[in-house]
């Protein structure tokens, strides 16, 4: 990972070169010098400063991020000559006093003396006070000083508060360097010796501040490689470039200023691990300090916030901040707050754009391989975060493909990026830790055309929506073996069984949201008499297959729950899956009350409730989505003529089979079809073993070669398109309100 200069580096001062404390600084007033004519300026120190810049951002004298070749370089076009001279060796000397000071010095301590006598005066004497009594003293004094009236004094003999901090500051960094530790080095080291909360972050120290100690924050490093499916999920942290720069920031804060935007991917790691983390483990890993789960991760949050707002101000952008900025986002979607995610992502990115990372960092910037491989994987996951926010969000993406010659990344693990190597892209059918990120690029640009044709500001055609359900289709058919559902891959690697699942949800969330208009057709204006049959039908099999893909996707989660720990069913995607499914569900009930399958319609719908109504307890999203849906339902049900469910959703509904209840519990740990409860799971498998249908099937090869369907509008993506649902469920609404215009 590239770092940036430190913010400061140690060097020796010169002394200082200020006028005695009786000189005026205008040459005009009366304590001028006699001559008129000012002293020499002394000769000023030359400052072996380390040189931490590459050689032209030296010479033009600019901020340097250190990479290889910096941006500025990149910026320039000059990235064939950026490079860096080895810095010297300092030689160690011993400390000199330079005796010739010795008389201004201790000029300069009586200034101090005196300042101190005037300041707390009423105290008693100075120097009879102890360290610990002059510290209290210090804590006090603001509120009594403030309180005590200001005397008169002769306007020759007053000290301008300004001038008089100048000197002390002086006269106490003069004492510092001459005599080392002295009494008032000792207090103000003591005044500033508790460790900061998050509340009071020191940017110059972030090791300091950090909220946690380096053994749980390595605990937590490694549950996030090894245990968690975050790193499953999103391959953002290059694990090997981690660990060193891990080492570096904990060992190294006595020889390196540390560096700011790793200390933010550091908190960001640490705050989504926690968000994902299983009560137990959490338990296991901070026991040392008895620290709270939840508190801790909020603390963590909002360190690498205000770490990461501290070093956008000082220092010029890195990979490590791509990288952080890219957690913070999920950590953010996860928690439901859908317009800093959208903030954020949309921060990345210009981040990213301003570092040349939409350019192929090989092909362009004539970057070693290895580098430029880490440039591609950061910036397609942005990309990918770009699609799916326009898709579920509605919101225009950011990145525009004619924009971009980033080259796709290498399907290779994270172990085989090494510069002494040649670097071999597998086959997707050789599974590495890279394959999703590869294969959720694809699907991205797949729902990045769904969301350029039928939801923009034009109407598509019926064909448009036929072309778009062939592509989803073809991107199904095109996964490797591995991901395909039932494969024995994730025997190998277990990841896989999760990534492949995800997969899925996300294609049956997609087929969903691309049908569904076809159901809120209630103020559509009728259709022409000559198209009209043609037109109903095609909607009713639109329909019918919105129907059939729902009831799979909440099948499908129901295995899920019954497979994945509770902890890893967190992701924003699991939940807005479900829910989008249940509410479609839900609305068909309420606009076709008398629906031939409206028991079995029912049947899903509950069982999307009790999805949600297992996760609410550790996600506050299914807790919204949960009261929604109960809403929604109760007016489907009133639709038909039943009696509504009294409450907000939250209580559990009653098992709708004939099995013993000791064999049903509500309180399971994360599995709310319990394994032993096999008629839920059996209906789930029946409904997933059914052949799945497309429209173009229940349309036939006759009727799909009318060219009717390439000029007729539909004009459900006018009127019949919801609102996100995951903007209605990351605020405050009213259900029967948002959705009264469409049932």
């Amino acid at each position: 990972m590239a770092s940036s200069e430190p913010a400061s580096v140690p060097h020796q001062l010169a002394p200082a070169t200020s006028p005695p404390f009786s000189m005026s600084a205008n040459p005009d007033s009366a304590d001028a010098t006699p001559s008129g004519i000012s002293p020499p300026p002394k000769k000023k120190l030359k400052r072996n400063r380390i040189t931490l810049s590459c050689t032209e951002c030296h010479r033009r004298k600019q901020q340097c991020d250190r990479g290889n070749p910096c941006s500025r370089c990149v910026k320039r076009g000059m990235a064939d000559q950026c490079y860096m001279e080895s810095p010297p060796v300092p030689s160690r000397k011993a400390s000199v006093i330079d005796t010739s000071e010795s008389e201004h010095l201790t000029q300069r301590i009586e200034q101090l003396e005196a300042l101190v006598r005037a300041s707390y005066g009423h105290a008693g004497d100075p120097a009879a006070m102890s360290v610990a009594d002059m510290a209290a003293l210090l804590s006090n004094t603001p509120q009594a000083q403030a309180q005590a009236p200001v005397t008169p004094s002769n306007s020759q003999e007053q000290v301008p508060p300004e001038r008089a901090v100048q000197d002390a500051a002086t006269a106490l960094g003069q004492l510092s360097q001459a005599n080392g530790e002295n009494p008032l080095a000792v207090l103000l080291s003591q005044l500033g010796s508790t460790k900061p909360s998050v509340d009071d972050l020191n940017p110059a120290d972030p090791v300091a501040s950090f909220p946690a100690s380096p053994h749980v924050t390595g605990q937590l490093a490694r549950y996030f490689f090894e245990a968690s499916s975050i790193h499953w999920y999103c391959v953002a942290v290059h694990k090997p470039v981690f660990y060193d720069a891990y080492l570096e920031f904990f060992s190294g804060r006595h020889q390196n200023a540390p560096d700011l935007d790793f200390c933010v991917l550091l908190a960001a790691m640490c705050a989504l691990t926690l968000q994902f983390c299983g009560d137990a483990d959490a338990q296991a890993i901070l026991v040392e300090g008895a620290m709270d789960k939840d508190n801790l991760r909020r603390k963590m949050f909002d360190f690498a916030r205000t770490m990461l707002a501290h070093s956008e101000r000082i220092q010029g952008p890195t990979l490590e901040r791509i990288t952080a900025m890219i957690l913070i986002a999920i950590y953010l979607e996860n928690e439901g707050v859908v317009n800093e995610y959208y903030g954020t992502i949309g921060s990345a990115i210009r981040t990213a754009q301003s570092m040349g990372m939409h350019r192929d960092g090989e092909g362009k910037w004539h970057m070693n391989p290895v580098e430029a491989e880490q440039r591609r994987r950061l910036w397609w996951i942005l990309y990918t975060h770009d699609r799916l926010q326009n898709f579920v969000l509605c919101r225009p993406y950011v990145i525009h493909d004619q924009h971009c010659d980033c080259r796709l990344p290498l399907n290779a693990d994270q172990a085989e990026l090494i510069e002494e190597r040649e670097l071999t892209s597998h086959s997707l059918n050789q599974p590495t830790e890279h394959t999703f990120q590869i294969l959720q690029i694809s699907w991205s640009q797949v729902l990045g055309q769904i969301s350029d044709h039928c939801f923009n500001i034009l109407t598509p055609s019926y064909r448009t929506v036929l072309h778009m359900e062939h592509q989803i289709r073809l991107f199904e058919l095109g996964l490797p073996a591995g991901f395909k559902h039932g494969t024995t891959e994730g025997s190998v690697r277990p990841y896989i069984t999760f990534q492949s699942q995800l997969l899925v949800l996300q294609i049956h969330h997609a087929k969903v949201l691309l049908l569904r208009p076809f159901i809120y057709k209630r103020d559509v204006p009728p259709y022409d008499e000559e198209h009209r049959t043609l037109q109903e039908a095609f909607d009713q099999y639109a329909c019918d297959v919105c129907i059939q893909v729902c009831k799979r996707l909440l099948a499908f989660q129901q295995i899920m729950h019954s497979q994945i720990p509770r902890h890893q069913l967190r992701w924003f995607l699991c939940i807005t899956s479900i829910f989008d499914a249940a509410l479609t569900l839900a609305s068909v009930l309420i606009l076709q009350p008398h629906h031939a399958l409206a028991d079995d319609i029912d049947y899903w719908v509950r069982a999307g409730q009790n999805l949600l109504r297992s996760m609410a307890s550790f996600h506050h999203v299914a807790s919204e989505s949960v009261k929604a849906l109960h809403a929604v339902r109760n007016r489907a049900l009133a639709a038909r003529g039943l009696p509504t469910v009294e409450g907000d959703g939250h209580s559990p509904l009653p098992v709708s089979v004939n099995v013993p209840t000791q064999h049903y519990n509500h309180s399971q740990a994360h599995n709310l079809f319990d394994p032993l409860l096999s008629a839920e799971l059996d209906r789930a498998h029946r409904t997933l073993g059914q052949s799945q249908t497309l429209v173009a099937d229940s349309l036939g090869p006759t009727e799909m070669s009318n060219t009717i369907w390439d000029s007729i509008p539909v004009a459900m993506f006018e009127t019949g398109v919801l609102p996100s649902s995951v903007e209605m469920l990351s605020g405050d609404f009213d259900a029967e309100e948002l959705f009264e215009r469409f049932l």
